[in-house]
């Protein structure tokens, strides 16, 4: 790698780092709330050093990763946090990760095709339990990407139950409310 590439590296681990100290040592606090908020800018900001064009928040709990992509700029800071705090505080002795999506160019590929590929990208080889809440605006879609043990878990039926919840949020532009119930639905069956 290039020197800017390691710097990158250096730098975004190092943020993710004291992020998940913040959010770790989160007792509702608003200073806290401001911390984490401070902290979100900052990987943005290193992200977009590297031509990304993304809110990127990577927090690791007890058991699991929980990941925000938001490539669509679907939500608010507020939303990411709340997002954040909600699965820290109902599942995070779950050990799956979680992966919130959203996205405006799946790059030709299908919403299926795209998540598959982004996880693979997200999450090393050799992690099977991760599942994936997804908000397509390109093809118009929202999709639920369980892989591992939460394919095993989530039913065909439960997968659409979710899926419905998350249309009637989504029908009236509430993109954080599409990814709280579909998760919640889902994560609740795990």
């Amino acid at each position: 790698k290039d020197s800017g590439s390691t710097l990158y590296d250096c730098a975004k681990i190092m943020t993710q780092h004291c992020l998940e100290k913040i959010v770790n040592s989160y007792n509702g606090d608003v200073a806290i709330d401001e911390e984490i908020i401070a902290a979100v800018e900052t990987v943005e900001a290193i992200s977009e050093v590297d031509s990304i064009d993304a809110t990127v928040v990577d927090v690791t709990t007890n058991n699991a990763r929980v990941i925000i992509h938001d490539l669509a700029e679907l939500l608010e800071k507020q939303d990411e946090l709340s997002l954040l705090n909600f699965v820290k505080a109902n599942y995070s002795d779950l050990r799956y990760n979680i992966l919130f999506l959203t996205t405006n160019d799946t790059k030709g590929k299908t919403t299926m095709t795209y998540s598959d590929d982004y996880m693979d990208l997200i999450f090393p080889p050799g992690t099977e339990n991760n599942i994936a809440f997804v908000i397509d605006m390109e093809n118009r879609e929202i999709y639920i990407n369980a892989r591992g043990m939460a394919i095993e878990s989530l039913s065909d039926i439960e997968i659409g139950k979710a899926l419905d919840l998350g249309y009637d949020r989504i029908t009236k532009q509430d993109y954080h409310g599409t990814m709280k119930v579909m998760s919640e639905y889902c994560l609740d069956r795990l």
